[in-house]
């Protein structure tokens, strides 16, 4: 691989934003917007896959116009020539890799798509759960007048892939014991006792400890430990570890 020191430099600064929290909203975001600049490029889409529903959802944009997106998202996904052949592609793939420029351009998914914001050369990275199922990915593209993506945009891709599939992992187990929480604190906790378990919870996945968490919520240790010592005593437990393993029963 023959990066150069500001691509590495830049790539690797793209992977600790992919870590900085477990918002996969805004992490895709800060990601497509590092993407752009690394890849010089011009466009960035990020969907989320639902294997459940068989679709993309929840999707996240730079550059192209949200109409458009919605156009993809309610149709044009359900035809598109390219998309079903890169989602099963375990690396970074340039779109000419699965259709030849020339044919692309003879697509209604590209005149009517793509050409309304001015995509022309493109690349996409997927990444996939432990089972293989695909959780999400990046759209890159460049317009017309630019050259098309080299073999190093591909590898600067595949350095990445690994962070971004941790990241939604990691999102979506917090998704997942928030739902828990909601539904386990309902009946018992007060709202701020809510919104303090759901602290210490995200407190736990980035390994804070009770000062740094009580500064998230602008409180006192001292304040945050009475706040805890109420939920042990209504959930009838005496340490962290007893109140999840209450919780995820």
């Amino acid at each position: 691989m023959s990066l150069t020191e500001k691509q590495w430099q830049a790539s690797l600064n793209l992977v600790g934003s992919l870590n900085d929290s477990l918002d996969n909203q805004n992490n895709r975001l800060h990601a497509g917007n590092q993407l752009l600049q690394l890849l010089d490029a011009d466009y960035f889409a990020s969907y989320l896959w639902s294997s459940k529903q068989q679709h993309f959802e929840h999707a996240c944009s730079i550059n192209i116009d949200a109409d458009n997106l919605q156009r993809y998202e309610q149709h044009y996904q359900f035809c598109d020539p390219i998309t079903p052949t890169l989602q099963h592609s375990k690396n970074a793939i340039s779109v000419n890799q699965v259709i030849n420029q020339q044919e692309l351009l003879k697509t209604e998914f590209y005149n009517d798509f793509l050409a309304k914001d001015g995509l022309y050369h493109g690349v996409n990275l997927y990444v996939f759960d432990p089972q293989g199922n695909n959780l999400g990915d990046f759209r890159i593209w460049r317009n017309k007048n630019k050259a098309n993506f080299d073999q190093s945009s591909l590898e600067i891709l595949d350095i990445i892939a690994p962070h971004f599939q941790r990241s939604l992992l990691n999102s979506h187990k917090h998704q997942q014991a928030l739902h828990r929480h909601s539904n386990f604190d309902n009946d018992q906790l007060t709202k701020r006792e809510q919104q303090i378990l759901q602290a210490l919870w995200r407190g736990g996945e980035q390994q804070l400890n009770d000062q740094q968490v009580a500064a998230q919520l602008n409180i006192s240790v001292t304040t945050l430990r009475t706040h805890i010592r109420h939920i042990y005593d209504k959930c009838q437990v005496n340490s962290r570890s007893a109140l999840w393993a209450k919780i995820k029963a």
